[in-house]
């Protein structure tokens, strides 16, 4: 039986971090940063089919007040790429 495991990004306009769970998804470490460029979606790929990668949980900043922000907007454009 294959281990499955979440993965946490942090998306940024320069860099993207990522985190994943442990084998038995109890807890979660900071696995890389990737640059945020051409060359992302190759690498992040990669991670997802190394660890197994069965769902993506991603950051989504709001503003104190709850309103959206500039990267509130980014990271849902991100997030339909």
């Amino acid at each position: 039986m294959e281990e499955v495991r979440y993965l946490g990004l942090d998306y940024g306009e320069k860099r993207i971090g990522i985190a994943i769970t442990d084998p038995l998804n109890l807890f979660v470490y900071p696995l890389t940063t990737l640059n945020n460029d051409l060359n992302f979606w190759k690498k992040f790929t990669e991670i997802l089919n190394q660890y197994h990668v069965v769902k993506i949980i991603l950051g989504y900043p709001l503003k104190e007040n709850g309103e959206f922000s500039s990267s509130t907007i980014a990271v849902i454009e991100f997030k339909e790429k």
